[in-house]
Parts: C-alpha cells; structure tokens; sequence
C-alpha cells in the first residue's frame, strides 16, 4: 500500500511536469457561478474623487451647436511625438491619439544582442510571425494584406465610440495634438512628467478630449478623457479602449513552449482567462468588478485598469490573425452643452512584482504564482536577497535549495528511516504475498502486513507523508522560478539566460544521472511492474527538462544531489 502511495506521488509530480510542458502557461481560472460584488471605481491619483460619470455645464465660451454631418478640424497635420525617460522610449502619433512604438530600455530582446523588448507590434514583426504561423497559401494572402491592415491597427491608448458617426474609424482621425512645446523629443528624468492633450470634435457635435501623462519613473500612463456635446441634441455613446491589437514586436511570441502571449483580466484579486474568438468575430465578457485586462507572455504585459466603471471586456481577432483586446466602459448619455470625465491607466512593461504593488487594483495578480501563491512569493524574495549577497541567481538557487533541505531535514530523515526499514521487511512482506495475496485473499494479507509493521515498529505512512508536505514547497518553489522576470537573461556559468533551456543540455542529463543514483540508494519496490516504472521516470524527467528553463533544472538537480549526499550520510553513519 505504502509503496503504491509513493508511486502516486511521483507519477503525480510527473504529470505536473508533464502538463506544464504540453499546455504551457496558461493557467488561469475560469468564472464560476455569481460573479464576485462590484467594485467602487478609484479615482486616477490627481483627479477629483466624484463621479467620472457626473455630467457638469459647459463653460460659457463653449463653442455653439456644429451643423450635422460637417466634419470638423480636418485639417490638422499629422504629428510623432517620442517620449524618452530613464525606462522606455515612446512614439505618440495624435492619428488615432495612439502609441505607435513603446522600447523598454533595461530589457533586450536577447542576452547577445542590443535590440530592446518593443512592447508594440511592428510590421516587420508581424510579417515575420505570418511566416511562421501560418500556411503557404494563406502567408501569402495574408502578407498582401498587411501594408493596409497595418495602417487600420488598433494601436494601444486609442479609444473606440459606438453611438457616433466616427466613432469606430477613431483609428484614423488626425487628433489636434497640444504638448509642451513644439519640439519633437521630450527627455523626463527624475520625478518630471509630461502630458499630451488630445481633441477632436466630430460631425455630430461630440467633442473628445485626452490627456495622457507620462512619467520618468514609472511604466505606467495616465489617460483622462473627456467627452463634450456640442450639438444641439443628446447623445448617446458607448466608450471603448484598446488594450492592445498584437502582441509585443513578433505578433505573438513563441519563443519557448513556455513562454506563450494570453489574453487575461482581473476582478476582485483573481485572475480569469479570456478565450480569443474565431477571426472576424467579437466576443464579449461581462464582469463585475473589473480591475484590469491585458495581454501578456510570461514576463511582461500590455494592460488598461479602468479608473471609471467598466464592466466589460472584448476580445476579437483580425483578419491577420491577431487578437484585438479592449475593455467597454458603461453608457454616457450626453445632453447639449454638458460633458462627461473618465479615466483609465495603461501599463506596458514588465511582470516587476513589487513596482505591480505599487500600482494596486490586483495588477500583480497577473502574475501566476498559482495555488501556493502564499509559499512562493518569500521563496522569491529570499532568492532576490541571496542574489543581492553572491550576486549569480544561479548560486543564490544553490544555496536556497541548501536551506530549504536543512529546513526539512526532520522529514528528509522520518523518510529515508522509514524506506530503510521497508527495505529489511521486504523478505517477510513476500512470504506475506505469496502465502495470502497471490491466493486471492486480500484482506488477510492487507492484515498480515500491518501485524508485521506493528511488530517492527514502521510506520508505512511515515515514508510518503514527507513527500506530501515537501511537494507545496517544491511547487512553490517551481512557478516562482518559472514566472520571476529576475531569472530573465541571468547568466550562470556557461549558461546565457537562467529563463531558457540549457542550450547544451549539460544540466538536464546530470539531473537525470542524480536521479538515477539517488534510486541506487533507495530500496527498490517489491512489485515488478512498480519498479520497472521507477527505473523508467529519470528517462521521462530528463525529456521534460530538456527544454525547461535552466534555473528550475539548477534547482532539481542540486535538489538531487543534495538528497544523494543526505541518504548516504544516514547510511553510513546508521541514521536510518
């Protein structure tokens, strides 16, 4: 019984590394019966606590009624504003009052080239992720689009009106841009911030106003908008705002099995999934409560939380095959000279979980540290102190794996005893099964064999219940080490990136040879078919690892080595 318990939990182990191998991460929990209460809407920092919904008079310099169907403000110049402070460099075009480019300076693409993370698709990018992803036939169709597509791109920070007679070409409009100055380049250090005020007034008389703030120190945006009637009859308008249109500079990457881009939101500190629909089509989510929605990849995202009440989320997917994500806030109904005030923040940058914190709304949440949540973030925190000492995240593994086995050293001991022990029953326990179990008579053998651990004093539990108080730790440990963007290009010894496979496969075929060895030491099973399985598992786990970022195999493997050199000593010494 209490060896096919130990097998229960490493083929468990197993199928966990299995499953995160074949449906790599996209954990994410699905709505389950009554969503949870709605949330207060939080006022953006800087703005005034009242209802962004309040309708307000117009100044009386307000401009009179605008005549139906004559567009307005036509004539404005189309204008590229960069943005360049300490974290990231960013193109603002007033065409669709939009992001065109966001580079984040402290992040390459790569660990041997220059070329920064772009957080925004590019043309060249996403030509090259329609080579990749799809057919001859339809790459090619495809590709003869995208000159044409690109210029219709739903780019983040633009804003989507049902209800007005352009509100879904906003993509296109040219925006009268007001800035600081004329200049081209605006440098922030320090604490500066600079804001860009965008306007448009249509043909039905609706005229938007956008102010974004961009700050030197944080990844983080400040959008306010404002939406005036001055027609000469009410309006009715239904706001929305993308996300994001693509993913990051390839479209959507797929770097490693591990590392694949998701669309996710959150409400009421939990994280759900959003499932993409089929290209041309438009799906909806309702949500209570919704604190944000974005895209990501394991290490950075592009997301919007709504500081006025939004309760739904889009996604939809382009005839290019990319995903389209924005969030709808609630109806506005406008009546003539008075306006409505909403605001939104917009992230694009890294999974940094103590600067997702700061921020608040449970954007760190979209960090998927999974159930055990609680035991892997002071994992990670402990790992970011050691790194802070040796300065290597590969020896800070090292010598966080060395105190988590003194730590649990007591178990580690009850476990090896109570294995040794099982070892010198083996003998008695076949007599046992050959005299009751293979007579068919079960339940005098299951009889037989607790009378035999009553009289040696063992206690079968004892070598499995270790494991199962061990396995939150090692789990813990697992996703912190998966999801923790500080392993990102890491270098240790002769390996590049801890985030990405060994690229000579040292590591993952030592840990299979630890494995193995560690099974020498281990009494082997009585049943056959059961220690055949056993012989069989260092093969599967060293296929798994293969292709598993180098940081978890570090950490397996000196697991490994440790729990060789810990059964040893017992042996020798006659602890066990």
């Amino acid at each position: 019984m209490e060896k096919r318990l130990f097998l229960a939990v490493i083929l468990s182990m197993a199928v966990l590394m299995i499953w995160q191998v074949l449906f790599p991460p996209i954990p994410m929990e699905e709505p389950v019966g009554p969503m949870p209460p709605k949330l207060a809407a939080t006022p953006s920092p800087g703005t005034d606590a009242k209802s962004p919904f309040q309708p307000s008079p117009k100044p009386s310099q307000a401009r009179p009624p605008v005549p139906m169907g004559i567009p307005m403000e036509s004539d404005v110049e189309e204008r590229v504003v960069t943005i360049d402070t300490p974290l990231y460099r960013a193109r603002v075009t007033n065409r669709g009052a939009c992001l065109l480019s966001l580079r984040l300076k402290n992040y390459r693409l790569h660990p041997d080239t220059p070329e920064l993370v772009e957080m925004i698709p590019q043309p060249d990018g996403i030509a090259k992720y329609l080579e990749e992803e799809y057919s001859e036939t339809d790459r090619a169709q495809k590709l003869s689009l995208l000159p044409s597509e690109v210029k219709k791109m739903w780019r983040p920070l633009a804003v989507r009106i049902t209800g007005t007679e352009e509100g879904l070409e906003q993509n296109q409009i040219v925006f009268s841009l007001e800035a600081p100055s004329d200049a081209s380049l605006f440098r922030l250090d320090g604490g500066e911030d600079v804001v860009l005020t965008f306007s448009h007034l249509d043909s039905t008389g609706l005229r938007q106003t956008k102010r974004v703030t961009f700050y030197a120190d944080s990844y983080l945006q400040k959008v306010e908008l404002d939406f005036t009637n001055d027609g000469d009859g009410p309006l009715l308008i239904t706001p929305e705002m993308v996300v994001t249109e693509g993913y990051r500079a390839a479209g959507i990457p797929h770097s490693t099995r591990y590392n694949v881009a998701s669309a996710v939101y959150g409400a009421v500190a939990k994280r759900y999934s959003l499932t993409l629909p089929d290209p041309g089509q438009r799906q909806r989510e309702s949500v209570t409560g919704l604190q944000w929605a974005a895209m990501e990849d394991l290490y950075f995202f592009t997301g919007l939380l709504p500081r006025s009440p939004a309760g739904t989320v889009i996604a939809e997917q382009t005839v290019m095959g990319l995903p389209r994500i924005l969030i709808q806030f609630d109806p506005l109904q406008i009546q003539p000279g008075m306006s409505a005030e909403m605001a939104v923040d917009a992230y694009l940058g890294p999974k940094e979980y103590d600067g997702l914190v700061e921020i608040g709304s449970d954007v760190d949440r979209i960090i998927d540290y999974g159930m055990f949540r609680i035991l892997a973030l002071p994992a990670i925190a402990i790992l970011k102190f050691l790194n802070g000492i040796v300065h290597s995240f590969g020896f800070a593994i090292i010598i966080l794996t060395l105190l988590l086995k003194v730590v649990t050293y007591p178990l580690n001991m009850a476990q090896y005893s109570s294995m040794n022990k099982m070892k010198l029953l083996a003998p008695e326990l076949e007599k046992i099964k050959a005299k009751y179990k293979d007579a068919k008579d079960p339940q005098r053998y299951n009889q037989e064999m607790m009378q035999l651990y009553k009289v040696h004093g063992v206690n079968p539990a004892a070598s499995c219940l270790p494991m199962f108080v061990q396995m939150p730790i090692f789990l813990a440990l697992y996703s912190g080490l998966l999801y923790s963007i500080d392993l990102r290009q890491a270098p240790f010894l002769y390996i590049p990136d801890l985030s990405n496979p060994d690229p000579y496969f040292i590591s993952p075929l030592l840990m299979g040879v630890s494995m193995l060895a560690q099974q020498r030491l281990s009494p082997s099973p009585a049943d056959q078919s059961q220690a055949t399985m056993m012989k069989v598992l260092p093969i599967v786990f060293t296929g798994i690892f293969l292709f598993a970022p180098a940081g978890l195999v570090i950490y397996w493997l000196m697991n490994n080595v440790l729990s060789i050199a810990q059964q040893y000593w017992m042996q020798k010494t006659g602890k066990a």
